[in-house]
């Protein structure tokens, strides 16, 4: 057996040694103290930590490979996770745009709907101010031919006056009625007047009606209901003055006559009034 210098350490050493005693540097056995070139190389790659094929089987570690696979199957579940989690805010922020849209065509919705019943129950209402100008007015004018006739038959049979519109209710038998109320009560009794009366009735039934309609306005109808009660008022003397005359001749005429004036004037007002639908 022969001594060699360690290439590590330069100790002498055995050359049957496999590892420096002293250094613990991997050996051939039987390297002599004077390494071949290509010994030298060997000593030189594991000096520079690139060890041969003998020197990679002393060091290799057998965990490399599995920490290798490790870092790998923990990076893909980073990448999986956070994808889940990306595609999971994704669809949540979609949920709530989805909601949020919804909720806001449902407000439109609600608003629309709001807006169209509004202009709906104005547009009624409206309509309902043009019925009551036309009821009224229809109703006042019977009203009017009624008063007029009545007035007309009780001056003439006070007065004695002949006219071929009243003599059938002023005269009996060609002679002039000693009591007006003999001639009012031929002239309610005809078939004209009574007629005539009993379409005022109806008329005042559709004229109430129309009012209760028309109670409770928005403040856009305010002055337009004020109207209608003044011209409802006047128009409940007026075709009751033409249903049920009373009082004098005199004081009947005046009635008439303030009745009919004070109806056009509160009716042009109303007219005028009324908006466009």
């Amino acid at each position: 057996m022969a001594l060699i210098t360690c290439p590590e350490c330069q100790q002498q050493i055995s050359d049957q040694a496999t590892v420096c005693p002293k250094c613990g540097f991997p050996l051939t056995a039987g390297v002599s103290s004077a390494p071949s070139d290509s010994q030298n190389d060997e000593v030189l790659d594991v000096c520079k930590g690139e060890p041969n094929e003998t020197a990679r089987g002393t060091y290799s570690t057998p965990d490399r490979g599995r920490k290798k696979k490790y870092i790998l199957f923990a990076g893909i579940a980073i990448v999986c996770i956070a994808l889940i989690a990306t595609i999971a805010i994704l669809a949540n922020n979609h949920a709530k745009a989805l909601a949020a849209e919804e909720s806001r065509a449902a407000e439109e919705a609600r608003i629309a709907e709001e807006s169209r019943a509004a202009e709906e129950a104005r547009n009624e209402y409206i309509e309902n101010l043009n019925l009551f100008l036309i009821e009224t007015i229809t109703g006042g004018a019977k009203a009017e031919t009624v008063c007029n006739l009545t007035k007309q038959v009780w001056h003439d049979t006070i007065f004695e006056e002949y006219n071929s519109d009243t003599v059938e209710y002023t005269k009996t038998n060609g002679v002039f009625n000693d009591d007006f109320n003999t001639s009012l009560q031929r002239l309610y009794a005809s078939d004209e007047i009574t007629e005539y009366v009993d379409a005022i009735k109806e008329n005042q039934a559709d004229v109430d009606a129309l009012y209760k309609k028309l109670l409770n306005p928005d403040d856009e109808f305010e002055k337009c209901f004020e109207e209608v009660e003044a011209i409802y008022s006047i128009y409940y003397k007026f075709t009751n003055l033409a249903i049920s005359p009373a009082g004098s001749l005199q004081t009947y005429s005046e009635n008439f006559n303030n009745y009919d004036n004070d109806f056009m004037e509160h009716y042009n007002k109303l007219n005028l009034l009324i908006p466009e639908e």
